[in-house]
Order: C-alpha cells, then structure tokens, then sequence
C-alpha cells in the first residue's frame, strides 16, 4: 500500500485500486492473462512481481517497477530453470533495510540476489519444497523463516541465520506450514498457523503447542497477529478459513481466545489492514468474489475503544521505519495548538516524551534520536487536548 493505494497479484494479473472511497473500481493494469505468484512492495516505494513465464524461451519470472506499476522491468538472472519450468519464484521477500537485498524461492530452492535481482545465486537444495512464506524476523533481520510442503503435503519449516546466504532444514510436520506470526510483545513468541490448527511457541520455534484445540477451523489460509491504530496497546488476531473470517483478542498470553466469526460463501483468502478515514479497514480476498472491503465499530472488531485514541485531522509520516539511529517524524498540524509527541511501549508504558510544545498550524518536521531506545516494536503518538494520532515504528540495534 502506497499513498492510499492497493496492487492485488491474480491468476489474471495485477490490479490496482484507490482506496480513498470504497467502491468496486479495480483497474487491469500489468501482464494481463498471467499468473502472478506474489507481490512485494519495498521501503523506496518499488514493486516487485513474481510472474512465471509462459513465453517460450522467457526464463525472468520477477519484474520490478518504480513507477506506481505502470511499467515494469523485467530482471536479468543467471538461475538455471528446470526444463519443465519447475523452478519459476514462488514467493520473494525484501530486506527491510535495503532494497538491493532479495530472497525467493522456488520448488525445493533458495535463492539470493544482493543486486535488486539483476543476478541470482542458489542458496540450498531440499529436493521438494514449495514455499508458503519467507519472512525476515521482525527483531533480528540476519534471521529468516520459510515454511511449504512437499509432493506429500508433509510440511517444513526452515531457518537461515546468516541472511538468507545458507539454510537449515528446522523441523518437519505432518502438515505445511501456511504463514507465520511473530508476536510484537514478546520477541521470543512465534506462531505458526496449519490448515486446520495453530500452535504458538515460547521459545523461538524451539517447542510448540496447540492453541486452538477450542476453535473450529478447517482449511485455514492465513493468520496474523494485528495492533489496532485505534487501540495501539490490544493484541488482536484475524484468520481466514475456507468459508469464514474471524476477528479477535488474546487473552491469557494466547492462551484464550475471544473470537468474532462472519460466515462466507467463499474461500476467504488473505487480508490487510489499512488505517483510512479514522477507522481501520479491513480488506481481503475471496476465490470467486474479488475484494472485499470490511468496516466495522472497532468495539466489535477489537474489544475495548476509548473514543479519546480517535484521530482528527492530525496526519503523521514516520521514516525510516524500521530504523536503528533515527527517524524523521512529519506531522500536519491542523490549527495552532500545544502538542505533545510520545513515545510507548506496546504495554502503554511511556518511554519518552519526545517534546510538548505549541505548534503553528502547517507541516512540522522532527527528528526523533534512538540513541536511548533499544530495539523493539513502539507506539509513537502525537496528541493536543482535542485530538491524537499514533503509529507503530520498529528500532532496530
């Protein structure tokens, strides 16, 4: 998501829509009648694609484009592709420091490219594995997580501890992993979802448990742990089944759940939440219905709302995010007022006061110092008497 605006990869495509009204407008816009795998999109506002090929002689399956999707540029790579096209990318991840850092993978490969793609190198060879994900750890990006399954839909979960330059074969399940969820209050907490389960481990992915022997869910596609913007400091999970959408809170560590299911009369694939018009959105995709956009009382979507977290007319910009030394925090003050700029832990614990002081209305600029910060997921908000606004940013030592 760009500047209020949504890319969708299909088996027909990719879509682009603006998401300042939500209407049905979604508009073709690149490699019309093609399957397209994933779409990433980096911290410079480039998009990459993984495209397989369907063009005799064509073996470049990733595409990139700079310019909001209206053109592409096909990557030059010096992987060599299995004969029956086999080895086209699957999934690709960027670095989330660095745009010249990517990592793909394919059936039973790894691959690296330290060069925004132009050149590949093979990282590991399981011999049959597609990957359902690869993700950086939030806290540690030297470390990488992905997860598939093989011929027999037996599953694997594998790490790399060097950036993505070798792998390990982590622990085999008798299911394929589908995504994994790193718990932003608890760095060491993972959870890993399955097509019918998900567990949770308290010690990086050491050992596991069941956490949702009390949920009935069948043919689960996706899972994430989610930090409402409206209640910065409530952990909230939302899951897609084969024919439901459930929204809920954690409580008791995970422990216990308080689930919210709507029935659908579709697959429910993947979701993303976007913060538009003082109230989160939900979106997410169906397998024959499109894209559906999903608003609802935050009370209902995540448990207890004070009205006071409500936005106004307060804009706020943080970059980079993440960042390890400092960041530049934008603010669109709406009317001449003392502001106050603070900085919390995700238990709501104030960490610092970054300043409090009147503000003319207009663009204001502050560079926000990490020497005294160390690494973890913050809530940064900016309040007047009348209004306040808050993001999440990630410090990274």
């Amino acid at each position: 998501v760009f500047d209020s605006t949504l890319y969708a990869g299909t088996w027909n495509g990719i879509y682009k829509k603006t998401t300042s009204t939500l209407d049905t407008s979604w508009s073709l816009i690149a490699f019309e009648s093609r399957k397209v795998t994933d779409i990433v999109a980096a911290i410079d506002g480039s998009i990459y694609a993984c495209v397989p090929s369907q063009i005799a002689g064509d073996t470049c399956t990733i595409y990139k484009s700079i310019d909001n999707c209206n053109s592409w540029i096909a990557l030059q790579d010096s992987v060599s592709f299995h004969p029956n096209n086999l080895h086209y990318f699957t999934k690709l991840t960027i670095h989330p420091d660095s745009t010249n850092i990517l990592r793909a993978g394919s059936y039973d490969r790894f691959y690296n490219s330290d060069d925004e793609g132009d050149t590949w190198e093979i990282d590991y060879q399981d011999g049959e594995t597609w990957p359902n994900f690869i993700v950086y750890d939030p806290l540690n990006f030297e470390n990488l997580w992905s997860g598939g399954h093989n011929s027999n839909f037996m599953g694997g979960l594998f790490r790399s501890y060097n950036s993505g330059y070798s792998w390990d074969f982590f622990q085999l399940f008798e299911q394929a992993p589908i995504s994994i969820v790193f718990n932003p209050l608890d760095p060491n907490t993972v959870y890993l979802s399955f097509v019918d389960h998900i567990l949770k481990s308290n010690d990086n992915g050491e050992n596991w448990i069941n956490i949702s022997s009390d949920i009935e869910v069948e043919n689960l596609y996706d899972f994430q742990l989610y930090i409402s913007d409206n209640t910065p400091f409530t952990l909230s999970f939302i899951g897609a089944s084969q024919d439901s959408l459930f929204i809920g809170n954690f409580t008791n560590d995970g422990a216990e759940w308080s689930l919210q299911a709507f029935p659908m009369e579709d697959y429910v694939y993947s979701f993303a939440v976007k913060y538009l018009d003082e109230q989160d959105i939900l979106f997410f995709s169906t397998h024959e219905h499109g894209v559906f956009a999903y608003q609802q009382n935050p009370t209902a979507l995540y448990g207890e709302y004070n009205e006071s977290n409500s936005s106004s007319d307060i804009q706020l910009w943080v970059s980079p995010n993440p960042s390890n030394s400092e960041m530049i925090v934008n603010i669109q003050i709406p009317e001449l007022a003392i502001y106050q700029i603070d900085v919390f832990d995700l238990k709501g614990r104030l960490i610092q006061t970054i300043q409090k002081r009147e503000l003319l209305a207009g663009m204001t600029t502050i560079i926000w110092k990490l020497d005294n910060i160390s690494t973890g997921l913050y809530i940064l908000s900016v309040r007047s008497e009348s209004s306040r606004i808050a993001r999440k940013c990630t410090i990274l030592k």
